[in-house]
């Protein structure tokens, strides 16, 4: 069912997953479908250049 870093949950995200249970259906469902719509154009090579300047700065 969920890919990447929910595949594994550590014990807070489980606590906020098992939180997500008692939202509204409706609810539940449209943040379900947002999240395959993946990211707004340009967002991902943002994140990329985000992440790349992280990790060189921790070098």
């Amino acid at each position: 069912m969920y890919k990447g870093a929910l595949a594994k949950p550590d014990q807070a995200t489980a606590v906020e997953l098992s939180r997500a249970r008692e939202l509204p259906p409706e609810m539940r469902e449209e943040l379900l479908q947002s999240a395959d719509e993946g990211y707004p154009e340009g967002y991902e090579s943002l994140l990329k250049n985000y992440f790349k300047a992280l990790s060189e700065s921790e070098r």
